[in-house]
């Protein structure tokens, strides 16, 4: 019972991205280039006695092009443990939020608004903060904590 709550508090405190495969764009680039080394332009063949090394290598490559899956060259979906950004605490009124930096796996903070020099840096850990308190805490159940932060602490307005 004890592993199965402190692998649910990693999978909330993961992130998950999806991002371009890695060889996503070097595979087109080797196939070009086996294609165009090898004997008479077929990567495919093997290579002849004699052949010299551009060929052997083209004919070596193609044949281990060959034997990568069909989703090589697919988008990747993972998830992972952001330290930095696991630290940081939930409000539902955050001053900052995580983002990833374009077609990486880097994760950065950043901020929403100026932050004062002793203020807590928060994070939203739901994504609708636009719900009402009742929906809020609702949706902040897994993560075992009653939220008290500016936001739910301000008395209901009519429907909130």
């Amino acid at each position: 019972d004890e592993w199965g709550g402190l692998l649910g508090l990693l999978r909330q405190n993961a992130l998950c991205a999806e991002v371009a495969a890695p060889l996503a764009g070097l595979l087109p680039l080797l196939a070009a280039w086996c294609a165009t080394h090898a004997r008479g332009g077929h990567a495919k063949k093997r290579p002849r006695k004699g052949a010299g090394p551009e060929e052997k290598e083209a004919g070596l490559l193609a044949e281990a092009l060959d034997a990568l899956p069909e989703a090589a060259g697919e988008a990747v979906r993972a998830s992972a443990l952001y330290p930095t950004v696991a630290c940081a605490n939930h409000s539902c009124a955050p001053n900052a939020e995580a983002r990833f930096v374009h077609g990486t796996t880097r994760l950065r903070l950043v901020a929403l608004r100026n932050i004062a020099a002793e203020e807590e840096i928060t994070i939203s850990y739901i994504d609708e903060n636009d719900l009402v308190r009742r929906e809020r805490r609702e949706a902040l159940r897994d993560y075992r904590f009653v939220c008290d932060c500016s936001l739910c602490l301000r008395p209901p307005s009519r429907g909130k």
